[in-house]
C-alpha cells in the first residue's frame, strides 16, 4: 500500500470515528442544553407567588388567621386535595398561624366555586380582598 493511500485510509478512519462519537455526543449536549433552559417551577412555588398578593394586604401585626374552603374542617383532614391546598396556605403565611377553622379577626378562604357561583361564607365573615383564583382575605364583621 502506497504512503497515499495509507493516509486516504487513516483519514476516512479517522472520519467514520468522528461520526460515530460525535453523533451522541451531539444529542447528549442539546438534551442538557433543553434541560437548562426550561426553568422548573413547582407547584408550591406558584402558591406561595400568588399568596404574596394576600400578605400584602394582611394588616401588620397578624398573627393568627382562621381557614375555610368549600370543605368543612371536620372533613378537611379526609380530603387530600383540600388539605394540601390549606397546608401550601400555612406554608406561604408563616410566620402567621393558621387554624383549620373559619375562627378569628381574619380568615382565609380559598373555593373552587366561580364568579358565576360564588361561595357561601360563613357567617359574621366579610371580604376585604379578593386575591384571585378563589383566595379571599376575609374579616369578621364588628359585633
Amino acid at each position: 500500500m502506497t504512503v497515499i493511500a495509507r493516509r486516504v485510509r487513516s483519514a476516512t478512519e479517522l472520519v467514520v470515528i468522528l461520526v460515530v462519537l460525535g453523533a451522541p455526543a451531539l444529542n447528549v449536549l442539546k438534551a442538557a442544553t433543553a434541560v437548562r433552559i426550561r426553568p422548573s417551577i413547582d407547584r408550591v412555588s406558584l402558591h406561595q407567588r400568588h399568596l404574596e398578593n394576600l400578605r400584602s394586604v394582611l394588616p401588620v401585626g397578624v398573627r393568627q388567621l382562621g381557614y375555610t374552603t368549600d370543605v368543612s374542617p371536620e372533613e378537611l383532614p379526609r380530603d387530600a386535595a383540600a388539605l394540601s391546598r390549606y397546608y401550601l396556605v400555612q406554608y406561604a403565611l408563616v410566620p402567621a398561624v393558621v387554624a383549620p377553622v373559619p375562627e378569628g379577626d381574619f380568615v382565609v378562604g380559598q373555593f373552587s366555586g366561580t364568579p358565576a357561583r360564588p361561595p357561601r361564607l360563613p357567617p359574621g365573615l366579610l371580604i376585604v380582598k379578593d386575591i384571585g383564583d378563589g383566595v379571599l382575605l376575609l374579616q369578621r364583621a364588628a359585633r
